[in-house]
């Protein structure tokens, strides 16, 4: 009935304006010419007909009015905002919405396209038509009459004008929707530089901010994606308030944008608003509004909570189906979503008639060469392999690859995602060779993403990013490990991979912080500096309750929102100071051409156990071992992880005090290795999981010896740094007079009474560094000493750069299970604090300690130090010029293991800070042992400049004084 109206109205309108000329009939053909297979109904026919026997002058300026009114109609019954904002759709960020009466608008309006009316007029029509078949779903269509549209507009020179400016939009978002990505991106970057010189319009310039942030999520160019994402939203904020559905839909982007690199909580927050705002200004059976809300149970879907998300999807699904029917993409991509939904939850009986559904809807709406059909086969081919059906899985997979690769840029990240899948199915089927070729097709590209969009981001953007990479590589090294002696070269690419990515957030950092202090810019600096004094002042505020923080009004998470920021900004500005070292490639080749011959450098991997795609309960190790002149390295595997971890670690320790049974560890965790190594006595190692906690030196081999008795150990973070070690230690034969600092017997009680006391006084350590400073003295070093109600935190964070830092004090980690109760702080951070960050559980105490473990402290802590230097504090410490930091306490090497980036705790802290090396220890130490071997290291380490073998000559010159490796292993040397 409304169509009937619409058109009794538009027959009015000309009847009353004047008659059609015959121009208006000859226009006509031109139109079939663009859009040839337009099929009228015998209602639209007719009046066409009336409309052209009363023809007899030429069409005006009122053709626009008639399609603009025909165009408000159809968008009544949408959102304004469909016309020109994408809304991110689980993986499909086009625009589908259609009803019927629309479709017949739209066609009737091509019979007022081409009258005899000036070239803008025409123009504005045809971007008009185009709108009105974009909508509609006709999009070849709509193609045309944009770009008909486009080529008017800049055949008249008018490409500068808003109108013409919105037409471009229009073909950067339809190319967007049917999978033309480079021609999406161009279109919305000219639009986009040419809206910047028009003045008042806030609504085209948000849109395609917006449409290039949908557009770089799509293709996985997530640091892009978030900036033009921002830039969105904050410019719609400033000037049209947040009250919107525009801030509502790109909030909303942001927030899948955020799903995406693993940011679960702030999607989630994201998500929340966005529904929130959407609620007040649009029907929630309205097309946006279902949109939104789908993305919130793609959310759900992701965090585990499937029921959640299944109801969502099942009422979005009726939704659609009353609405469109069964036939339409919106619908297709619904079925898609519940389908991978099903796949999550192993009701696979439901899956394969939905991806099947959903794949025929698309085939036949965008034929097969579309990105969101490759999607959907690629989802059915997961479905077969996850029913073991492994020959129709691989066919499916390789046509989703070819259409993708055809499609898509080489980088995308579903180009990626579909390889890996297609080389675990290939494992599956037992052909290693194609699997392992798949596999790094799939593994380059996600080393493409890391070194792309890894510099920009923030610590805690690149920490949950690599957390869901990671696991792609641990599945390759449980493959790896299955095949290797099948296929001997799968050792040469683990290694190569996996000193790629170890210890990837760690070295970060510290290139980061290197590029800024070198680059004497000092905008970059200043950055930096404003970094550091939040990070310092959030430090402080760790150890308050949430209702201490709002009695003092202070936002702590917002703190920390703009701390992220600055890490983002730094992170961005570093990367332009990147010098062509840093793009030096360092694989296997580079670091076996810097062996010797009697040198091997040795990858220890934790590994969790996968079965195909699906991670078990269990882990084991490999060790990866480069020789000289070997043509693959060897390849070692220790099965046992799981007892690795529990049963052998903690007879370890509990033997270590003892030295009895120690030759039972080189049988557990070393015999396979130094099989290995027949004439190699130089070993550059890299741990990981467990390893970390042990001291390789004090394995004893069944002939008696100690493994420090017969080899060389350099512990570094990753064997790349092989490169560098052996140019630092090559030809030193002293270490010229330099500065150090040292601390040592702090003052725990400060001035508190002796009664108050928690923290043993520690004498021997004043003992300790007065020898210290006395062998440093007597080679003409300057040294600065702080000792008692001195040697506190204060001092220690003034410091800039020493040569050498020498701490001896109390150090501490508090395992989880160690946090004191809700109501008590641990060593001065809140409880709940502590527990989700590592770096606040492990720390150095320095005098005043005792009043903060007593809690103790005035009303207002925030300002002042508090006697306990956290790890999270020693990041910020100046030591990038600090060749050597020895922190002589207990427990220092210790902290949270992760697997890949080693211990979060104070030796990560003061790597992050700059030292180049550092000296830890693993257990609680004997004041008499350490005073030795302190002593007998600064003394060696002076005449030689090698820390490694006056490390190890100290160690053993110990071990002949103290027989137990209580007393000589508890130290290990971490070099860079």
């Amino acid at each position: 009935m409304k169509r009937l109206i619409f058109l009794f109205l538009i027959v009015l309108f000309f009847s009353g304006c004047g008659i059609f000329s015959d121009i208006l009939k000859d226009a006509s053909n031109e139109v079939k010419d663009v859009v040839p297979d337009i099929n009228f109904t015998p209602e639209v026919d007719e009046i066409y007909s009336d409309l052209v026997d009363e023809a007899g002058h030429r069409i005006d300026q009122q053709i626009d009015k008639t399609l603009n009114d025909a165009k408000a109609k159809i968008i009544d019954s949408y959102e304004v905002t469909d016309f020109h904002y994408a809304i991110s759709f689980g993986d499909n960020s086009s625009l589908y919405e259609t009803q019927e009466n629309s479709n017949k608008l739209g066609s009737f309006s091509y019979y007022l396209l081409d009258a005899d009316v000036p070239p803008v007029v025409k123009a504005r029509n045809y971007n008009s038509a185009g709108e009105i078949l974009f909508v509609t779903g006709h999009y070849e269509r709509a193609e045309k009459s944009l770009f008909k549209s486009y080529e008017i507009y800049k055949g008249q020179n008018m490409l500068n004008e808003p109108e013409a400016v919105l037409n471009m939009t229009n073909l950067g978002l339809l190319y967007q929707t049917i999978g033309k990505y480079t021609l999406a991106e161009q279109f919305s970057k000219d639009a986009l530089s040419k809206f910047k010189h028009i003045n008042g319009d806030t609504v085209g310039y948000a849109a395609t901010l917006n449409n290039l942030g949908v557009l770089y999520k799509i293709e996985g160019k997530y640091t892009d994606a978030e900036k033009y994402l921002i830039d969105a939203r904050d410019y719609i904020a400033d000037n049209s308030g947040e009250n919107n559905i525009e801030y509502a839909i790109v909030t909303n982007n942001l927030a899948m944008l955020y799903q995406l690199v693993n940011k679960t909580d702030k999607a989630e927050n994201l998500m929340l608003k966005s529904l929130s705002i959407a609620k007040n200004h649009t029907k929630e059976k309205s097309s946006t509004y279902v949109r939104l809300k789908v993305n919130l149970a793609l959310l759900y879907q992701a965090e585990g909570k499937y029921l959640q998300a299944e109801k969502i999807y099942l009422e979005a699904i009726e939704l659609k189906k009353k609405r469109l029917g069964t036939k339409h993409p919106d619908y297709a991509t619904l079925l898609r979503n519940l389908a991978a939904l099903y796949m999550d939850m192993q009701k696979y009986s439901e899956v394969e008639p939905l991806l099947t559904e959903a794949r025929d809807i698309y085939r036949d709406k965008f034929s097969t060469d579309n990105p969101q059909y490759a999607k959907t086969i690629y989802e059915l081919a997961r479905y077969y392999q996850a029913i073991g059906n492994f020959d129709q899985a691989e066919g499916l997979f390789i046509d989703a690859l070819e259409t993708q690769k055809k499609l898509l840029d080489e980088h995308n990240p579903d180009i990626a995602q579909t390889q890996e899948y297609l080389a675990i199915n290939y494992w599956q089927k037992n052909q290693p060779s194609e699997a392992l070729e798949a596999y790094k097709q799939a593994l380059d590209q996600y080393i493409y993403q890391i070194n792309t969009y890894f510099e920009a981001m923030s610590e805690a953007e690149k920490t949950q990013f690599w957390n869901k990479i990671h696991p792609k590589f641990i599945r390759f090294y449980n493959f790896a490990a299955q095949f290797h002696s099948q296929i001997p070269e799968i050792a040469t690419v683990v290694y190569n991979y996996h000193i790629q990515t170890k210890a990837l957030l760690l070295n970060s950092s510290r290139k980061i912080k290197n590029r800024i202090l070198n680059s004497n810019n000092q905008e970059l600096i200043a950055k930096y500096t404003e970094w550091q004094d939040i990070k310092n002042y959030t430090a402080k505020l760790f150890s308050l309750t949430n209702e201490e923080l709002e009695d003092r009004n202070i936002n702590l998470d917002s703190l920390i929102d703009r701390t992220d920021q600055l890490e983002k900004e730094i992170s961005t500005m570093s990367a332009d100071f990147k010098t062509a070292n840093e793009n030096k490639i360092i694989d296997l080749t580079t670091i076996e051409n810097k062996l010797e011959s009697n040198e091997a450098a040795i990858e220890v991997i934790r590994v969790d156990k996968y079965k195909y795609q699906i991670k078990t309960d269990s882990c084991f190790y490999i060790a990866v071992i480069a020789k000289k002149n070997s043509k693959n390295p060897d390849f070692v595997v220790f099965h046992e992880g799981n007892k690795m971890e529990d049963v052998y670690i903690k007879q370890y320790h509990k033997a270590i005090t003892t030295g009895k049974d120690m030759d039972k560890f080189y049988e557990y965790f070393w015999q396979s290795i130094d099989e290995k190594l027949l004439n190699e006595q130089k070993l550059f190692v890299s741990l990981d999981g467990i390893y970390n906690q042990l001291n390789i030196n004090t394995f004893k081999k069944p002939n008696g010896n100690y493994i420090i008795d017969e080899k060389m150990i350099y512990n570094l973070t990753n064997t790349r740094d092989v490169v560098g070690i052996k140019e630092a230690i090559t030809g030193k034969t002293s270490v010229y007079a330099k500065d150090a600092v040292v601390f040592g017997f702090p003052d725990y009680l400060l001035d508190l009474p002796k009664s108050y006391s928690t923290v043993p006084p520690l004498p021997g350590t004043k003992t300790e560094v007065e020898n210290i400073i006395s062998i440093l003295k007597s080679k003409n070093w300057k040294v600065a000493s702080f000792l008692g109600k001195e040697a506190n935190e204060a001092n220690l964070k003034s410091l800039d750069n020493p040569y050498v830092l020498h701490i001896a004090t109390h150090g501490y980690f508090i395992e989880t299970g160690g946090i004191a109760d809700e109501n008590s702080r641990s060593f001065g951070v809140e409880p709940q604090r502590a527990l989700n960050n590592p770096l606040l559980r492990s720390g150095l105490l320095f005098a005043g300690a005792d009043k903060t473990i007593l809690n103790l402290d005035d009303d207002d802590n925030t300002e002042k130090d508090d006697g306990i230097l956290n790890a999270f504090e020693a990041i910020v410490l100046k030591l990038d010029k600090t060749q050597l930091v020895i922190l002589s306490a207990c427990q220092t090497g210790l902290g949270e293991i992760k697997t890949g980036e080693g211990v979060y705790g104070l030796q990560r802290a003061f790597q992050i800070a700059g030292a180049k090396t550092i000296i830890t220890s693993l257990w609680k130490v004997s004041d008499e042992g350490t005073q030795d071997l302190m002593s007998a290291f600064y003394k060696k380490w002076l005449k030689t400049g090698d820390e490694y073998q006056a490390f190890r000559e100290a160690q053993l010159y110990i071990k002949e004084k103290y027989k137990y490796p209580y007393y000589w292993g508890a130290f290990v040397l971490v070099g860079k």
